[in-house]
């Protein structure tokens, strides 16, 4: 009996702590390509949360690839745009 109510006062201690180990965070990582399959460098990428409307950007690197900067839950989609005149 002892040994049970010492593992329950345990448990019970320890679950606030795997409690706060949700993310709340995400992040959408891909490539940029032109219409013939080559890879676009720096090319700003919007990424836009389809429920709230909030956007974030970032751009594309040296490679063509992309990785936003930590996203709250929820769908968002990412979209190419014009980078601006040199």
């Amino acid at each position: 009996m002892k040994r049970l109510f010492l593992f329950l006062l345990v448990a019970l201690a320890v679950a606030p702590l795997a409690r706060n180990q949700n993310v709340d965070t995400g992040l959408i990582t891909g490539e940029v390509h032109d219409i013939s399959g080559g890879l676009i460098t720096a090319v700003p990428v919007i990424l836009k949360n389809t429920a709230t409307g909030l956007e974030s950007q970032t751009a594309t690197d040296s490679h063509g690839l992309f990785v936003s900067p930590p996203l709250p839950p929820g769908a968002s989609v990412p979209s190419p745009s014009t980078p601006p005149p040199p």
